[in-house]
């Protein structure tokens, strides 16, 4: 009877760690650095400890604007939690199937006879997921990433005395770094139910404070994302109405950073976008019922 033969270490470790650094340094995609760091754990401890690495993470383009960790909004996936009665189970990554083109060209504005950019409507294309069409799912909630700062060390930011949109007027361009650094005295996080797109409705929001934006890493983020949810749940969100939501069951929760206007005169502020999936086919029917009779009675739900 034949001895199993021990697998062969992979040539891989034998590298020194200089080659290493200059491997990962081509990763230029926070979620090719998640699948890396979840590959091994010389890559794991490359990829946490490394300050260049760190600094090539945070400089990575985010939702056009940079100054926030990378994870909150990928290239080409979505950040997300499972969470139950308000307390994160599992932290995600997903990729979903996409709008065709021609979806991505209405939704986004792109005149379709007139524009044939492919490279802009790759780019806009991550921005409307098919949710009921998902490629895969993948548990990163071992990934160190979780545990750094929701803000980039490398930027010198201080928080303004006061709010630039007291004295913006509409029409003027918008400031990226004074809208960053106004997340510094608190932002806002709104919540929206997906019952599969387009349907995307906004029905709360909650404020993260000031108070605790200090030390505040990405995993606690999704976590005071994964309670501020599970009560926005409970609560109704307007004339009676409830989203049939069962609170005890698990819901994967999308995250995203995004803009939000208070009102069609009110400049834009940046937030963290959190869209609640219906766990199953009867709880999304449910919320389509809702939605249809809340505009039966004349109720604007958007």
């Amino acid at each position: 009877m034949k001895s199993l033969e021990q697998p062969k270490p992979s040539i891989l470790f034998s590298f020194p760690p200089e080659l290493h650094l200059e491997i990962l340094s081509h990763l230029t995609r926070v979620e090719d650095q998640v699948s890396a760091s979840l590959a091994c754990s010389c890559w794991r401890n490359l990829l946490s400890n490394s300050e260049s690495l760190r600094n090539i993470r945070y400089a990575i383009p985010q939702g056009e604007h940079t100054g926030i960790h990378p994870l909150v909004s990928p290239e080409t996936s979505w950040l997300s939690i499972t969470s139950q009665a308000g307390v994160v189970k599992a932290y995600n990554l997903w990729r979903f199937n996409y709008q065709d083109n021609e979806a991505v060209r209405r939704s986004s504005g792109f005149d379709p006879e007139a524009n044939n950019d492919e490279e802009a409507i790759l780019k806009h294309q991550r921005n409307y997921p098919d949710i009921k069409s998902p490629i895969s799912k993948l548990d990163i909630s071992s990934c160190q990433f979780l545990d750094e700062p929701f803000f980039s060390p490398y930027l010198q930011l201080e928080v303004p005395e006061n709010d630039w949109r007291d004295n913006f007027e509409l029409g003027e361009p918008i400031p990226d770094q004074a809208m960053l650094k106004n997340m510094l005295r608190g932002f806002l996080v709104p919540i929206y139910s997906s019952e599969g797109y387009p349907f995307e409705r906004h029905f709360l929001s909650f404020q993260v404070s000031r108070e605790q934006i200090p030390g505040l890493t990405l995993r606690a983020l999704l976590d005071i994302v994964a309670k501020g949810s599970g009560e926005a749940i409970r609560e109704d969100i307007g004339y009676g109405f409830k989203l049939p939501m069962n609170l005890e069951s698990e819901h994967d929760i999308l995250i995203d950073q995004n803009w939000f206007y208070r009102s069609a005169f009110s400049p834009p502020e940046m937030c963290v976008k959190a869209i609640v999936i219906p766990c199953d086919d009867k709880e999304r029917e449910d919320a389509i019922q809702i939605i249809d009779a809340r505009k039966a009675s004349g109720i604007v739900y958007c």
